[in-house]
C-alpha cells in the first residue's frame, strides 16, 4: 500500500479503502497460490480490476507502467531519485505505525493519517526552532492519544523517535514483530 500511495501520489480515503483490501485480497491469494502463477495471474487482473475503478486514469496508468513494483515489489522503483514529499512522509509515517501497533481500523488509520499530515506540515515549517517543534509534537500527541488505545499509545511511546521520523532503533515494536522483510 505504500509503495501505491508513494508512487501514485495522494489518495483520497475512499481509494485508500478500496486498494488497501485489494492489496490484502492479493497478497492473501498470492500466499495461497503455493507458486502457482495462474493462481497469482488471476488474484493480479482481480486487483488490476479494483484499481482501475478506483484510481484516476492517470493514476491507473502510472501503476500499469511499473505494476510489478506496485504488486510485487520487483523492478525498477519509479519514485526512486525524486525528492522526498509530503505525501511521501506521510505515507511512510504512517506505515510505521501500521506495521508497528497493528491491527489499526479504519477509523484510527484516517486519524493518523490526518495527525501525520500535519505534524509533517507543522514539523518542516518549524525545523529551526525547537520550541515549535515540541508543540508539533505535543499536538500530534494530544490527537494520536485520542485515536489510539491506551496499549498502543504506550507502544508508541517506547519507540517515539522511531513513530515520528524513522530514527532510533525499532525495539518495542508492537504488532507483528520479528525482522522485516528485506533484512
Amino acid at each position: 500500500m505504500t509503495r501505491l500511495e508513494r508512487g501514485l501520489g495522494t489518495l483520497n480515503n475512499g481509494q485508500r479503502d478500496a486498494l488497501r483490501q485489494g492489496a490484502e485480497s492479493f497478497a492473501r491469494d498470492r500466499r495461497a497460490a503455493n507458486g502457482d502463477a495462474q493462481v497469482i495471474a488471476g488474484a493480479a487482473a482481480q486487483f488490476d480490476r479494483l484499481a482501475q475503478g478506483a484510481l484516476t486514469p492517470a493514476q491507473y496508468e502510472q501503476y500499469q507502467a511499473n505494476k510489478n513494483y506496485y504488486l510485487l515489489a520487483q523492478g525498477p522503483n519509479p519514485t526512486k531519485g525524486q525528492p522526498k514529499t509530503s505525501t511521501t512522509a506521510v505515507a511512510t509515517m504512517v506505515n510505521r505505525f501500521e506495521q508497528g501497533l497493528g491491527g489499526l481500523n479504519n477509523g484510527q488509520r484516517d486519524a493518523i493519517r490526518q495527525l501525520a499530515e500535519t505534524y509533517v506540515r507543522d514539523y518542516t515549517a518549524a525545523q529551526q526552532n525547537p520550541q515549535l517543534i515540541e508543540g508539533t509534537v505535543a499536538q500530534f500527541e494530544r490527537g494520536l492519544r485520542d485515536a489510539i488505545s491506551p496499549a498502543q499509545f504506550s507502544t508508541y511511546e517506547s519507540n517515539k523517535s522511531y513513530y515520528l521520523n524513522g530514527k532510533a532503533g525499532q525495539g518495542g515494536r508492537g504488532g507483528k514483530g520479528g525482522l522485516r522483510r528485506g533484512r
